[in-house]
């Protein structure tokens, strides 16, 4: 992004040009979409944030995504639109610090959100004998914004939450109930390690609550019953240790596979939000597959299809033809049921995990440019991209058959 913007010479960038034409590399593009997700969540509706404050968050945001010495000597212009709202991100070089301007629309909103969202909470509280506890009061923000988006369906990009799910999970497994006082501490860490680090933890600490709740939806029945498959066991959060309990006995999380350990932070966040009834959600996840055996690579991809179901949007990068495979077979589920109905599947496939090819976009990366895989006349991922990685392993092992079944 930083030879990018240098080339610019001060040119407003889009949002979508910058997915469009950087193309550098994922993460550079996963970032973006994030912050312009980020900027626009709600916090500052819930803990009544003036315009200063909410204007600092953002620069703490950007320079946390990217830091300042990739920029400091930089000019750049960087606007994220969404229909009538605009956001601009600009430095001059002159001036150390990058210049923030929030439309007044935006802010207008904003601050008729955060007397709307008091009243709310008082009345909601005044009406209940319980309202104490971690899922009460996630509920109630959520409820506050069904409410704001059923009057006005244009709220619903300013309620966006997106939740970045990096690699490398199995790192939070050894730290268990030391995770908050680990990001406590003065460690450089990655900024989203951080946060998806703080989400596990809340989720930890939710799980009870969910799972105890009676008003379990369809989606996260079924995503529990996958989860269980995965971990190949049950989930327990005690005494702030995490453990799974199978037929084979009880083990800590530190102590489990590699897979799931990886597996085990990404599922808590799945199903914990897959209790959110509003379409503003995404997830942007790096390698879902990873560590984990290609039956489980299926059933994550079956859970990313109950959450899409759902309403959430999701972003994903994965090396995995597992992966891409057990997307095309939902994706030729739901044309299936679209002509012959849910009876012809409904012993195959879920209807609920099925995914509509017009509704999905897929791209590879090559030399520093995004090429979409998307077969339109199959209407399936590219069967191409998928068959190639199997083909070089093919003709590997014919050459090899080949020279071995030559006379000596």
């Amino acid at each position: 992004i930083k030879s990018e913007i240098a080339k610019s010479e001060n040119k407003e960038w889009t949002l979508e040009d910058t997915a469009s034409s950087l193309g550098v590399a994922e993460i550079t593009v996963r970032k973006d979409i994030a912050l312009a997700k980020e900027i626009e969540n709600d916090p500052s509706i819930k803990e009544s944030k003036n315009k200063r404050e909410i204007i600092n968050d953002c620069r703490d945001l950007f320079e946390d995504y990217f830091p300042k010495y990739t920029w400091k000597d930089l000019e750049f212009n960087i606007t994220y639109t969404k229909d009538d709202y605009k956001i601009i991100i600009s430095k001059i070089k002159k001036n150390r610090n990058i210049e923030i301007k929030i439309c007044e629309e935006i802010l207008d909103i904003q601050r008729q959100l955060k007397s709307d969202f008091r009243k709310f909470k008082r009345n909601r509280e005044k009406n209940r004998k319980e309202h104490s506890g971690s899922y009460h009061e996630l509920m109630t923000f959520y409820y506050f914004q069904e409410e704001c988006i059923t009057l006005n369906p244009k709220l619903n990009d300013l309620f966006a939450t997106s939740i970045f799910i990096p690699a490398s999970r199995s790192f939070f497994a050894s730290l268990q109930k030391n995770i908050f006082s680990f990001l406590a501490q003065n460690i450089e860490i990655d900024t989203f390690v951080k946060d998806f680090g703080s989400s596990y933890e809340s989720a930890k600490n939710l799980y009870n609550e969910f799972g105890i709740s009676k008003n379990k939806s369809s989606i996260s029945k079924k995503i529990s019953e996958i989860m269980n498959k995965i971990l190949n066991g049950n989930y327990e959060y005690k005494d702030e240790k995490d453990w799974i309990n199978s037929n084979y006995g009880k083990i800590n999380l530190s102590n489990a596979s590699s897979g799931q350990q990886e597996a085990l932070p990404m599922l808590l966040i799945f199903y914990i939000y897959s209790f959110r009834r509003v379409n503003n959600l995404t997830f942007y996840i790096e390698e879902p597959e990873a560590h984990l055996f290609p039956t489980s690579q299926k059933h994550i991809t079956q859970i990313i299809a109950l959450l899409y179901n759902n309403g959430a949007d999701n972003f994903i990068t994965t090396h995995s033809p597992y992966i891409l495979t057990a997307l095309n077979n939902l994706i030729l589920a739901y044309d299936i049921k679209e002509k012959k109905g849910s009876k012809a599947i409904d012993s195959i496939v879920d209807e609920e995990m099925c995914i509509n090819f017009d509704e999905l976009e897929a791209y590879t990366i090559e030399n520093g440019v995004l090429i979409s895989i998307k077969d339109k006349e199959e209407r399936l991922i590219g069967i191409n991209i998928i068959d190639s990685v199997s083909d070089d392993f093919s003709n590997d092992f014919d050459k090899l058959l080949s020279i071995s079944m030559k006379d000596d």
